[in-house]
């Protein structure tokens, strides 16, 4: 089975405690598996499947994944896939963001201790 994971379908969260990122895979060019997140705890971080809230016998609220895997070697594969489009997405934003910077501040452009020097406080 072939898993593929397109950064561009990587959405990184703003801030949300350990929530990393959603993201969504493909299974053969032929099926999609939506929101699968990528999360961050004290082991590091991982993949979780799509999940849905549920109570279980006792009356607890319990999570259950609605897609999953059921082996472990196809459970590595998905993590895989999607952490490395995952760590492909970040260095996307980065390489956006260093380019800005190089863009704002670089030949031709006033140094930003010069913007301070000419304004009056």
């Amino acid at each position: 089975m072939t898993v593929t994971c397109d950064p561009k379908s990587v959405r990184i969260s703003a801030g949300q405690n350990n929530h990393l990122a959603t993201a969504s895979i493909t299974l053969d060019n032929a099926f999609v598996v939506r929101n699968i997140n990528i999360m961050n705890c004290t082991k590091g971080v991982f993949v979780s499947m799509p999940s849905q809230k549920g109570v279980d016998g006792e009356g607890n609220t319990k999570y259950y994944d609605t897609a999953f895997p059921l082996s472990k070697e196809l459970r590595d594969e998905l993590s895989n896939v999607v952490l490395n489009a995952y760590q492909q997405k970040l260095n996307e934003l980065q390489n956006c963001a260093s380019r800005r910077d190089t863009q704002s501040y670089g030949a031709g452009a006033p140094a930003q201790d010069d913007d301070y020097a000419n304004e009056m406080f």
